[in-house]
């Protein structure tokens, strides 16, 4: 059993959350709307944290928690918590990617239909009373080859959401061997990173921040990527050189961009590039933008604390597991 019962939550979650825990026997405070410095100041009360992405768990916030037990992860992405010093200091670590999974995958899905069909180009033609309706002809999905990198909970979700839609789906991972025998989804292929580049008229990002993923999306790799491509990006900020996705779509080789994540998200702190980029973009009718919200739904709030309730439930029970409860 976990030696003691106090836990902070700080960021907004559903009640149900606060209720399970509290039924759990921890001692719950609820501050939301806490700033990092003040929660610096009392975390060493507590055994438990629950975090969303504004609080980060990195060493010296955590050294400062010397109770600390387990932290947990409203949602998925790790990259805000040193997962490495955790695991050395036998500090659990708990994320809810099951929680938001179809929420980030129908987001992702309703920003294509959204760039083919040209929809915000649309509503402004009704809105003004132009009606060229020739202007605002789309593309239909069916019939094209769309690419996921990364089939995590996420990815997958992805081609599940694709399984209606006339069409191959090519799929890598590096770290998964991919079993993909379901007859529901039998134009679904295991594929190398260069041939889903080669073949994919879509491709969409479902990995998380990494050393190896920062800024994966750049110049050499929007050149390897068929001419016309569209990009799709739902994972984090980070893995995305945005200039390199804005000369990709001035010179052709992007016929589009969906972006829900952003390396900053903070437009207060926008330095002079940052500014100009997101200009540039918003000025794009090739680019579907949103405030990192893919897994953000009424549905999904609800999801993410029962995943949580589960886990820690688990972690109660079986105090000796694996510290890894992704």
């Amino acid at each position: 059993m976990l030696s003691s019962r106090q836990i902070i939550i700080t960021d907004y979650c559903d009640p149900s959350l606060i209720d399970g825990l509290t039924t759990m026997g921890f001692h719950v405070d609820y501050h939301p709307e806490i700033l990092p410095a003040e929660l610096d100041t009392v975390i060493g009360e507590y055994e438990g944290i629950v975090v969303n992405t504004k609080i980060r768990m990195d060493v010296n916030r955590i050294l400062k928690a010397k109770k600390l037990q387990f932290i947990c992860r409203l949602g998925s992405g790790l990259d805000n918590i040193d997962v490495a010093y955790c695991t050395s200091h036998l500090i659990k670590v708990i994320s809810s990617p099951e929680g938001n999974r179809q929420a980030v995958a129908e987001h992702a899905l309703g920003m294509l239909l959204s760039l083919l069909d040209k929809l915000a180009q649309g509503m402004e033609e009704v809105r003004t009373g132009r009606w060229d309706r020739e202007s605002v002809r789309g593309r239909e999905l069916s019939g094209l080859k769309f690419g996921i990198i990364g089939f995590g909970n996420n990815g997958s979700a992805m081609s599940e959401v694709l399984a209606g839609f006339d069409l191959d789906i090519y799929i890598y991972d590096k770290y998964k061997s991919l079993n993909l025998t379901d007859q529901c989804f039998s134009r679904r292929h295991s594929s190398t990173l260069e041939e889903l580049l080669q073949q994919s008229d879509i491709i969409s990002f479902h990995v998380p921040l990494t050393p190896e993923t920062a800024n994966w999306l750049n110049d050499a790799f929007v050149n390897k990527c068929k001419d016309g491509v569209i990009l799709i990006n739902t994972s984090r900020g980070g893995i995305a050189d945005l200039d390199s996705i804005i000369r990709g779509i001035q010179n052709q080789k992007i016929a589009g961009a969906c972006l829900d994540v952003f390396t900053n998200e903070k437009p207060a702190t926008y330095t002079e590039d940052d500014r100009r980029m997101m200009s540039q973009l918003s000025e794009m009718p090739q680019v579907v933008m949103t405030p990192h919200v893919a897994g953000w739904t009424v549905e999904s709030k609800i999801k993410i604390s029962k995943t949580l309730l589960g886990k820690v439930q688990y972690i109660i029970s079986n105090p000796t597991e694996n510290q890894y409860f992704y």
